[in-house]
């Protein structure tokens, strides 16, 4: 088992083509109020997303 646990870095929004580049290990909702903040949304919202991870463990 690999734990992506504390790979959980956003390492780029790309504004401008709407994208974003992040390690597996970010919480679903860090990621949604970080590009709340750049006036953008990160439209999955899931009932966990408190806890879910963008990637999962192997």
């Amino acid at each position: 088992m690999i734990s992506t646990e504390r790979l959980n870095k956003i390492l780029h929004i790309d504004e401008r083509n709407l994208q974003v580049t992040t390690e597996p290990g970010v919480i679903t909702e860090v990621l949604q109020r970080t590009v709340a903040e750049k006036g953008l949304f990160y439209p999955p919202d899931p009932a966990s997303k408190g806890s879910c991870f963008i990637g999962q463990y192997i």
